[in-house]
Formats: C-alpha cells, sequence, structure tokens
C-alpha cells in the first residue's frame, strides 16, 4: 500500500489491471483507508464506479462534465484530489477522457481498476506514455494465501524465521495448506470460504461471468463451442506444447481463429504462454511455446476435478502450474520465463532468466526422496550451460549438493517462494 500511495502521489494515472473477483476493487478502497490515515480527507480520496449507470453517464457526457460532477463531492480546494475510478474498460474513449484530466487538472489523481487488457487496449487511443504506471493484480500466491488463512506463524516459518528442523516439524501442516491452495487456488473470496462446495460455486460464478461479460460481450466469439472446447483441452494438457496445428485439426478452426481465441485467453487473464529457451536451434525447441493457467483453481472448475492430490493421475502437471503460478507473481520484472526442451527430449520444466543474464533451472519432481537425485534434465542443462544454481521441487525433500560447480538445491513445493 505505501508504494502505491506513493505512486499516485507522483504520476497523474494508476492503473489496476486485473481478472474478476482477484480484488482489484478491495485494494482501491484499502488505498482509500491508506491515503485517509495519512490525513488525507476522506471527500479527497472519492470513489466511484463505472458500473453505476449515473457515474457512468456523466463520464460519457465528458471529462470537463467529470470535473464539474467531482468538485461537487469534494467543492472547490487548491488540495490533490486522489480519485478512485474502477471499472474503466466501459468508458468509450478512455485514453482521451484522462488525458484531458491529468493535463489540464494536476490536482486531480485517478486511480483506476481494468478487468481486460484486450478492451482497453481496443479503446486506448493514446498510450499516456510518462502519465500513468500500470500494476497487474493476481490471484494470490501461496504466502499470500496463509495471511488470508491467518497462518501468520506458519507465514514466518517459511520467510526464513526457522532452522530446516522446524519447517520439517511443520511440513505436514504446510503441505495440507499447499494442496488446497493447489486444488482451489488462489482467489481472495474462494480462499476466505471455508465450506467446500461454496468454494465450487464461487468459482463456477467466476467462470459465468467472464464468459458471459468478457467474451460474450466484448469479444464477439463466432464459434462459442470451439472456444470452450480450447479451454478444456489447454486445462487438461497443461504444461504441455501447444502444437497449433493439433489444435485446429481438433477444435475445426483455421490458425487465425486459433491464434485470436489464445490472445484473448491471455489478455482476460485466463492463461499464459511460456516461450522456450534456446541458443542452438539444431539441438533445442524453439517455437511452440507451453501453456499454463493462471489460477490453478479455475483450471480444476473447467476439467471438473477438484480430487485430493492422492487420487489425481495429474498431480504433475498440477504442482508444475501451481509453480509457474508462484514464480510469475514474485519474479523481478526483467526477469523471464522459460521452459527447456531439446530434439533428444532431455527437458527442464522452468528455465528462470534473470536479467543478469543469469540462468536458474527448475524441475518440478513430487514425490518423496531418501536422497539426493538429480533429475536427467537437469543435469543435461548443467552439462549444456553450467548454471550457478539449480532447483529441484520435491514432496516433501530438503538437501544441497553440488555437480559440476552448480549448486542444486531439493525443496518442498511448498516452501518455494517463487523467487529463485
Amino acid at each position: 500500500m505505501f508504494y502505491l500511495t506513493s505512486r499516485a502521489k507522483l504520476l497523474p494515472i494508476i492503473l489496476l489491471l486485473g481478472s474478476r473477483q482477484v480484488g482489484k476493487t478491495s485494494i482501491m478502497l484499502l488505498l482509500k483507508k491508506a491515503m485517509e490515515k495519512q490525513n488525507i480527507p476522506e471527500k479527497f480520496v472519492p470513489y466511484f464506479t463505472l458500473q453505476d449507470p449515473a457515474v457512468l453517464n456523466i463520464c460519457f457526457e465528458g471529462a470537463e462534465n467529470f470535473i464539474k460532477f467531482l468538485t461537487s463531492h469534494t467543492g472547490k480546494t487548491k488540495d490533490t484530489v486522489y480519485c478512485l475510478l474502477d471499472e474503466i474498460q466501459y468508458l468509450e474513449d478512455p485514453s482521451g477522457f484522462l488525458k484531458l484530466i491529468a493535463d489540464r487538472h494536476p490536482g486531480i489523481k485517478l486511480i483506476m481498476s481494468g478487468s481486460s487488457t484486450f478492451e482497453i487496449r481496443q479503446k486506448f487511443k493514446d498510450s499516456l506514455a510518462g502519465r500513468k504506471i500500470i500494476f497487474e493484480i493476481c490471484p494470490l500466491d501461496f504466502h499470500e494465501y496463509l495471511l488470508f488463512k491467518n497462518e501468520g506463524p506458519l507465514l514466518d516459518i517459511l520467510n526464513g524465521r526457522a532452522d530446516i528442523q522446524t519447517l520439517k516439524f511443520y511440513a505436514p501442516q504446510l503441505s495440507k495448506l499447499y494442496e488446497e491452495f493447489a486444488i482451489y487456488g488462489g482467489y481472495p473470496e474462494i480462499t476466505l470460504e471455508t465450506i467446500t462446495n461454496d468454494k465450487t460455486q464461487l468459482l463456477l460464478d467466476i467462470y459465468n461471468s467472464y464468459i458471459r461479460k468478457d467474451i460474450k460481450g466484448l469479444a464477439r466469439i463466432e464459434n462459442p463451442q470451439a472456444f470452450n472446447n480450447l479451454l478444456k483441452i489447454l486445462a487438461l494438457g497443461i504444461g504441455n506444447l501447444s502444437n497449433a496445428h493439433s489444435l485446429t485439426n481438433d477444435l475445426k478452426i483455421n490458425r487465425v481463429t486459433l491464434e485470436r481465441y489464445l490472445f484473448l485467453l491471455e489478455q482476460t487473464f485466463i492463461i499464459k504462454r511460456v516461450p522456450s529457451f534456446f541458443t542452438n536451434r539444431k539441438k533445442e525447441i524453439v517455437k511452440m511455446p507451453k501453456v499454463y493457467f493462471e489460477d490453478t483453481g479455475l483450471r480444476n472448475l473447467i476439467i471438473n476435478n477438484f480430487n485430493p492430490f492422492a487420487t489425481r493421475s495429474d498431480i504433475g502437471e498440477l504442482l508444475e502450474n501451481a509453480v509457474y503460478s508462484q514464480l510469475t507473481k514474485n519474479k523481478h520484472p526483467l526477469d523471464s520465463i522459460h521452459y527447456w526442451r531439446t530434439q533428444s527430449k532431455n527437458e527442464v520444466d522452468f528455465i528462470i532468466r534473470k536479467m543478469e543474464n543469469e540462468l536458474i533451472p527448475i524441475e518440478i519432481k513430487y514425490q518423496p526422496f531418501d536422497r539426493p537425485s538429480i533429475p536427467s534434465g537437469i543435469r543435461s542443462f548443467i552439462n549444456d550451460y553450467s548454471p550457478k544454481d539449480a532447483l529441484v521441487l520435491t514432496k516433501d525433500y530438503f538437501d544441497q549438493i553440488t555437480y559440476q560447480k552448480t549448486s542444486v538445491r531439493f525443496l518442498p513445493c511448498w516452501a518455494f517462494s517463487g523467487n529463485p
């Protein structure tokens, strides 16, 4: 909150982007409270939602008309006004509206939210460079999940305030919570819900809202059956290479339509595509990204599988997606996530390319270990690239060994912070 409030004081426009029900409105209201605690009067931090037809109509009448409306709430003042505007994508010309306010009314700071980068990109005719900063709001990572579950002491233990023996002592409790996190995902409302059936119903509500508002209302999908089938194929095949030729054949759509559907799914915060890492085109897979879901709970809803780990046949894929979610929420903005696979079938789940060009291979092996055993893909990558560090994520095993000058750490999935 401190970082957001400090940014709001420096730039005229802050934009919070994220999927529906991810917590954007809650963050805005928390920001409002934080500013009021800094002795900014409540009337100078007004909140409006553009889902309110009355407010939206005022905005449609132009920026100057909105300024008059805002002044009626705050009164004429020389003080800075921090205006919170929810669901900015409902504006017809948001860039023109915001540019005029930013340029003509420097005393007004706009803090806004949006649920669809696709719709916002379509409507923004001006990049507003130098006037705005964008924050992407994601579902909770595992550490945030523990906070929402009132498990602060366990979070302290994970954050390095305990030795390995203490971690092992609390492993059953942490493992159980991580299993629930991977199965139901990190949407805040689902996390706070304690009744299992209500968790699935809330996920269904989020999914139906997405299909109804973003896809039917916005994207005008011409083949909804193919789109829904694509979602299910991707959900069943998380972590697999997305072969465009195979997908177009299975769905009976052309390549252009497939790419549009995949683009829509990314821009509405449902999936992410992870590219390959390569330096040798003759040896390594160059094309075909992998696909992961932004939230594992939504993925499990699509395939209708909320079974516990012990009875799942897709446990490896599910854990791979959960680890990806932890990585993408905690990496440095200039770091990049890749996978690695050679023509001879050597592979590593994730390669983190740090901004200093350092490479860190990560492999998920959710199984019991009684001694350190380096997966063949990690060995092969070390032989080719000699990274300083490598990571093997396990079910419950801790260790650290050196292989060809590379430090290889073994950690349970639940102990991984997402920042290797």
